[in-house]
């Protein structure tokens, strides 16, 4: 099963996306596979309040799942939970099923170590 993360590239970008790893027949592990993926941005605000951005992962494509080769990513971190909910609101209108599904069952993303550590949530 597939897993809300934030993936850190060699480059130094981050997307917060669902997450798997793909396998072959004989259970050799071949790539990622992401889902939905947003590139994630942060920028202070006039008062030093820090907002986090979703755009576009790759604005060349409509393809929701995408493979990624496993010596492209340099972190896979859980990501906060105000981050984790406004995503699952993001995707919801996509996947509204797996967005409804994780706020409700998903306890994991609560206290988890985030990618990020100085974001916090404008009220």
């Amino acid at each position: 099963m597939d897993a809300v993360k934030v993936v850190t590239f060699d480059d130094g970008s981050n997307i917060i996306t669902r997450i798997t790893e793909l396998r072959d027949k004989e259970g050799n592990s071949i790539c990622f596979q992401i889902r939905y993926p947003f590139s994630l941005a942060s920028e202070q605000d006039e008062s030093g309040d820090t907002k986090v951005r979703f755009g576009p992962y790759n604005i060349y494509t409509q393809d929701t799942e995408i493979r990624i080769p496993f010596n492209a990513v340099r972190t896979i971190t859980n990501p906060k939970q105000f981050i984790y909910e406004k995503y699952l609101e993001v995707i919801a209108p996509f996947d509204p099923v797996y967005a409804e599904k994780m706020l409700t069952e998903d306890p994991t993303n609560v206290d988890a170590p985030a990618a990020v550590e100085n974001l916090e949530p404008n009220e």
